[in-house]
């Protein structure tokens, strides 16, 4: 059997969600054993406050994800949801916590990694707002705070969020191909993998660059896919659940 390595991103777990984290839980009990390796690339979490928040729930998806690390190699990125995610989760679930913006080598393909939102640079309200929560001060500040008022605060700002969202034109939330041709030209690479916009793209520059860029599909709609990219060259999206 041809071993392969999976991608997958904005997941969006949540203890309220239960048929999205039961299938999450039959992938990384099934699917993702039989894997070389698994990158999830950003928003494995709704939303998370800190690494000291212990739940019976997030307890849960670290036994998961250890469990997995015995016969998988686990690599994981941050999304604009768990940015907060720490080093102490990272070390509980035995992964790699990669960059930002990762290049990887991985069966003879040089592949950028990233999670979407980067990406979306027609949204400079967004990318403001990105920089000032990822500011280490800002960041101390609120994990100082107690979990209670974290997480009251956490669910004000996605609920909010979403109304915004619903409001905003649409091309606010497209990745810009200018800044994806712009890192694949300074990396000399041939695939950019991202998540972060909730839905399936696979993009082909044939012009002198020849790339591809790949938008894997999130957890939380009506589809869910892995994208798999095995030793003998093949790469697929393929369906994981159907709700």
């Amino acid at each position: 059997m041809t071993k392969c390595s999976a991608f997958i991103a904005d997941i969006h777990l949540h203890e309220n969600n239960h048929l999205v984290n039961a299938e999450f839980e039959r992938y990384i009990k099934n699917t993702a054993p039989m894997l070389d390796s698994l990158y999830i690339l950003g928003d494995l979490f709704d939303y998370w406050v800190g690494d000291d928040h212990e739940t019976k729930f997030n307890q849960h998806i670290i036994n998961l994800l250890r469990q997995l690390t015995k016969t998988t190699k686990l690599y994981f990125m941050h999304g604009n949801r768990d940015f907060l995610i720490g080093e102490e989760f990272i070390k509980q679930i035995n992964a790699t916590l990669l960059e930002p913006i990762k290049i990887i080598e991985i069966y003879d393909k040089k592949i950028i990694l990233t999670h979407g939102d980067l990406l979306c640079t027609n949204d400079n309200w967004y990318q403001i707002m990105r920089k000032v929560v990822h500011n280490k001060v800002i960041q101390k500040t609120f994990l100082c705070l107690p979990t209670n008022i974290r997480k009251k605060i956490a669910q004000k700002i996605r609920d909010g969020s979403k109304t915004a969202t619903s409001k905003k034109n649409i091309s606010k939330f497209e990745t810009n191909h200018s800044p994806i041709k712009k890192i694949i030209k300074q990396n000399q690479a041939q695939i950019l993998i991202h998540g972060h916009v909730h839905r399936t793209e696979v993009a082909y520059e044939n012009s002198r660059e020849n790339y591809i860029s790949i938008t894997i599909p999130d957890w939380t709609s009506n589809k869910g896919k892995h994208l798999l990219l095995c030793r003998n060259g093949e790469m697929s999206l393929e369906l994981i659940y159907k709700l």
